[in-house]
Formats: structure tokens, C-alpha cells, sequence
């Protein structure tokens, strides 16, 4: 984990966490306010591209189960 105003761990069960202490509002400046919004915003489309993998993934499992064949009653 790093140490500062950004902190950050990795583990699999919790994934990436990510921790922005309240002391990183001292450095902002309208420079750094600019780059925090554009890094909120490429955050937020990583997560709905996440999202949407995910979504994709639960619509190839209801895929695969209908191609699954039917059962014929033969007489």
C-alpha cells in the first residue's frame, strides 16, 4: 500500500481500493481540481465498461442455455 494523500491496496477478495485522504484538498489548485475531474470521469467510464462486460458475460450464459437442445417426445 502506498503511503500519502492517495493510498491504494490490492487483494482478491476486495480488489482495488483506492483511498483519497481529506489533506489532498489542500493541494488542489484549478490545475490539479481539472486533472481530479477528467481522472473522476475516465474512473467512472472504467467502471461502466466494467459493467457492461459484466452484463455481456450474464447475456453469453442465457445464450449458451437456450442453445441447449430440446426434448423430442418420440412415440
Amino acid at each position: 500500500m502506498a503511503k500519502g494523500y492517495i493510498e491504494w491496496e490490492h487483494s482478491i477478495e476486495d480488489g482495488l481500493v483506492i483511498r483519497i485522504k481529506p489533506e489532498f484538498g489542500q493541494l488542489m489548485n484549478e490545475e490539479v481540481h481539472q486533472h481530479a475531474v477528467a481522472t473522476k470521469k475516465e474512473m467512472l467510464m472504467t467502471m461502466r465498461s466494467l459493467i457492461d462486460v459484466a452484463i455481456q458475460r450474464t447475456e453469453g450464459k442465457k445464450e449458451k442455455n437456450k442453445k441447449r437442445g430440446v426434448a423430442i417426445k418420440v412415440e
